[in-house]
């Protein structure tokens, strides 16, 4: 009897431990901020190929196929590239139901509101495309897209494409006047592949090459600039990303998760 009771404590220990070392790698693995579901930032662990909220933990927000790339993440609507034998498809995605739309190369620049508008930039031609209703069109304007925030379009543009660094500049774009507007060039100067739009509106976050290499600055939308930030190296091999629960900019390092935040001005 006791023998039996010490093969089935065995069993018990051997299958905890494994749920936890299984628990640690799934809650440990790589992760990138995509977006937001009702201002809760979610997160793509692209090893796993599985969507995570995260509210002081992560939990698990949904699986996805092994043949897709997430590319953008905006209020349950999902963006993905998948690669077919002639190409790529655009795979357009909310609550399991699929729309996909055929590419000619891949997607590098993409953006998706919270009614599943889809804007991207086309790598050949460099045009911004969008994809809304079911239809898919140039809207005229070459840059590399950013994000929609707040009913506007962000996008960045080369001042000269053979130069590597402080070559972007920001622009805006209000959607509602897509047709008639004019976009509005917000700052200058900018790496442009670390920028984050903040949701308040008021403020930008790129990086500035200052002395040699590239620094995080805060920017006003009136494109001055508002701060220098004092971030260690380790936070920044990846692009932060806001948090409305805490107003603060929150910079974190990929591969431990480690979270460093910085409050972002309330004036």
């Amino acid at each position: 009897m006791k023998k039996i009771i010490n093969v089935l404590m065995f069993f018990v220990i051997t299958a905890t431990l494994l749920g936890f070392i299984l628990k640690q790698n799934t809650t440990s693995s790589p992760k990138i901020f995509v977006g937001y579901i009702n201002n809760i930032p979610v997160f793509d662990a692209y090893g796993e190929k599985t969507l995570y909220r995260y509210e002081d933990e992560f939990k698990v927000l949904l699986k996805y196929s092994q043949n897709y790339n997430l590319k953008a993440f905006c209020e349950g609507f999902v963006c993905y590239e998948e690669k077919t034998k002639t190409g790529f498809n655009m795979v357009i995605s909310k609550e399991q139901q699929e729309k996909k739309y055929p590419l000619s190369n891949k997607l590098s620049y993409v953006a998706i509101d919270e009614r599943g508008a889809v804007y991207y930039t086309d790598n050949n031609s460099q045009s911004i495309k969008s994809i809304k209703n079911n239809e898919a069109k140039d809207i005229g304007i070459k840059g590399y897209v950013l994000n929609v925030v707040n009913g506007c379009l962000y996008y960045s543009k080369e001042h000269d494409p053979n130069l590597s660094y402080a070559n972007a500049d920001i622009f805006e774009l209000d959607l509602s006047l897509e047709v008639t507007a004019l976009p509005k060039k917000i700052i200058t100067n900018v790496s442009g592949e670390a920028t984050v739009i903040l949701p308040v509106g008021r403020y930008v976050y790129d990086q500035k090459l200052i002395n040699g290499g590239f620094k995080p600055v805060l920017y006003g939308t009136d494109g001055k600039e508002y701060k220098n930030l004092e971030i260690d190296s380790k936070y920044l091999n990846t692009t932060p990303f806001y948090s409305y629960q805490k107003n603060a900019l929150i910079f974190y390092d990929i591969n431990t998760m480690e979270m460093k935040e910085v409050r972002v001005p309330t004036h």
